[in-house]
């Protein structure tokens, strides 16, 4: 069969999925499904060159990796040469390194390795992260890099059909393992090949276990595949378990649309998608960047800015396509030799080179960056290190069943975390998340400053907000969070403090805290009090107030500032307000009028209320420990 046009298509859907998704369009809740799909159409298309090249004696395992790489690097590369230019003019050093370090694990497609260890893909930060996308290319290639091998393998000593069914092991085999860890490890699930590898086998599956379907049976199995596809994007979310079992939905849908092998009607005959799929690689390539670089502008508060980004991405992904793909797809139609391959190593190490240095160089400091003369290259630095280095006191992380990364978890915390010399009477227990790490710095300093008779005890978790069951922000048993909460829980009913305070990042109207208040009184608290999510700010506060604000040196900022968090608050004012097993104390309340939030304690000083996008500074808690003190006085909390 030659060109396939079902497949075009299929590669436009994915592409418009992802891109609408990350532009934050509505009704494409889950477009990241888009990376499953093209997973699986890559898993398809290189199983059908590998094995038909070698039925034909044609195929040699150096030629497939160079015709991967004439498909995949030269784009690339004109897109981090391009960044790596754009961004000496535009990003201070700590981003420009960050930069650097992105650009040597996309050249050696090993940058799902350094995301996995540095940023969930649906965490805050990593909407600062410009080459987040290049882990699905990774993925994929450490895929090609393993794939070809075993298949020549298996047909050098066994029959095909000896190789099917290895491959339809490997699968289950790579789905299960998916299933099983995402609970534990999603970070690394997300990104690794060991549970990826079954999207891009069930396009082998396609392949080595074709299914023969009646030619007027085709368009309603295409028409069946297009609409799991669309109901996933739809009902679908980045709560979920991913790639485990909910990732089942598109990739069945996917393979469906394939294996029907409709080049009829009018999907296919869309020039729209046609011109969509054919450039499909190159926009994914460029949006990304796109959508970073007017989301740090604070562009797309506006929806004409959002349409304009889209069709810039659009825009530089035709154009990549027209000159950059169809220039390197003739040279390999011409030639294949070891020459051009040398010429790859030569491009690829031309711009290793100059990352590797400013890497080294700390992003370039040298005052030959004009953008490294002011104030503040300083101001960021101070705050990146803080965020960093110097918050393991203040926020009490001897407390956190997470270690720095993540990802490793530990089976127990430090034993002064729940357990105290003198025993008072009265304590008060800080349970949550790390933005309850970041309160628990004001409040430990307000004991010490009221001189109250309190014990202080604290159980909180990196990315595990306080539950009975599942976590509320993702939506997951998760496993390490799991064994957060029930030690917290336990300690709870051992000690029966007389407080209990508990804060999280955000999904606070999602959660039944009256529910978790009666439990809690249960075991012994006599005061529950849920602290309300602080301001929260994108990409970050500091950055906004860099790029936005500087100029302005004012203490209140309502640019940036995340929309979301304030309708969550309203929520829980309005819910909780009257409640009788709890208090709900709003720290938004208390920053925020109609100026925007007071983020800006110090206008000499620029000292800022958050270190990052919602976690407070040490000088942010103490000002929002004094607020929480004050109101729990004013509520007769304090006897």
């Amino acid at each position: 069969m030659g060109f396939r046009q079902d497949i075009n298509v299929l590669r436009a859907i994915a592409i418009l999925a992802v891109v609408l998704y990350h532009f934050k369009i509505p009704f494409f809740n889950a477009g990241f499904i888009g990376v499953d799909v093209f997973f699986v159409i890559s898993g398809f298309l290189m199983t059908k060159i590998i094995y038909e090249k070698y039925i034909n004696n044609t195929f040699s395992i150096s030629g497939f990796y160079l015709d991967r790489a004439y498909r995949i690097i030269p784009a690339l590369l004109v897109l981090l040469v391009f960044m790596m230019f754009f961004a000496w003019f535009v990003l201070f050093p700590l981003e420009y390194k960050q930069l650097a370090k992105e650009i040597i694990t996309a050249i050696s497609f090993t940058s799902n390795l350094l995301f996995f260890k540095q940023s969930g893909y649906f965490d805050a930060s990593a909407e600062e992260l410009y080459l987040l996308h290049t882990w699905s290319l990774s993925v994929e290639w450490q895929f090609y890099i393993i794939y070809p091998i075993l298949i020549v393998l298996f047909l050098r000593f066994f029959h095909v059909k000896f190789l099917r069914y290895v491959l339809l092991c490997l699968f289950v085999i790579s789905l299960l393992i998916s299933v099983f860890l995402t609970a534990k490890y999603p970070t690394a699930s997300f990104y690794l090949i060991p549970t990826r590898a079954w999207e891009l086998l069930a396009g082998a599956m396609i392949y080595f276990f074709p299914i023969n379907i009646k030619l007027s049976t085709k368009y309603k199995i295409q028409l069946l595949g297009l609409m799991i596809i669309i109901l996933s994007l739809i009902f679908l979310n980045n709560k979920l378990l991913w790639p485990s079992y909910w990732a089942m939905l598109p990739v069945l849908g996917a393979y469906l649309f394939l294996i029907s092998a409709h080049q009829e009607g009018l999907l296919s005959n869309s020039k729209i998608l046609q011109f969509l799929g054919n450039t499909s690689y190159s926009i994914y390539l460029w949006h990304w960047p796109i959508f970073i670089w007017f989301n740090m502008n604070l562009w797309l508060n506006s929806f004409e800015f959002i349409i304009f980004a889209i069709v810039l991405s659009i825009l530089f992904g035709w154009v990549s396509t027209i000159t950059i793909e169809k220039y390197f797809l003739n040279i390999k139609r011409r030639n294949t030799s070891k020459l051009k391959l040398s010429v790859y190593l030569i491009l690829l190490c031309s711009l290793l080179l100059p990352a590797v240095y400013i890497y080294k160089n700390n992003g370039i400091e040298s005052n030959i960056r004009t953008i490294n003369t002011s104030e503040k290259k300083e101001f960021l630095e101070y705050y990146e290190s803080l965020h960093k280095k110097g918050l393991s006191e203040a926020y009490m992380l001897k407390c956190d069943f997470y270690d720095n990364d993540l990802e490793r978890h530990k089976v127990e915390i430090s034993k002064e975390c729940t357990n105290s010399e003198l025993m008072l009477k009265d304590s008060i227990f800080v349970w949550g998340d790390s933005h309850a790490q970041a309160l628990s710095y004001g409040i430990r300093n307000e004991i010490k400053d009221r001189k109250l008779l309190f014990d202080f005890y604290q159980v909180a978790t990196s990315g595990c907000p306080a539950s009975l069951s599942v976590n509320p922000r993702s939506g997951k048993i998760d496993n390490n969070c799991k064994l957060s909460n029930e030690f917290a829980l336990k300690e709870i009913e051992r000690i029966k403090p007389t407080i209990v305070i508990i804060a999280q990042a955000n999904y606070h109207e999602e959660v039944n805290w009256e529910e978790i208040a009666v439990v809690l009184k249960e075991k012994g608290v006599k005061e529950v009090i849920v602290f309300g999510p602080v301001p929260q700010y994108k990409p970050s506060l500091p950055s906004v107030y860099v790029r936005k604000a500087w100029e302005l040196n004012t203490e209140y900022i309502k640019i940036g500032l995340d929309a979301k968090i304030l309708d969550t608050n309203n929520l829980m004012n309005e819910k909780y307000r009257t409640s009788n097993f709890l208090h709900y104390i709003s720290p938004i309340n208390y920053l925020c009028n109609n100026e925007g939030c007071k983020v800006v304690l110090n206008k000499e000083n620029r000292d800022l209320m958050l270190v990052d996008y919602g976690h407070l500074s040490p000088k942010g808690s103490l000002i929002i420990g004094d607020f929480l003190f004050d109101e729990l006085y004013k509520r007769n909390i304090f006897k």
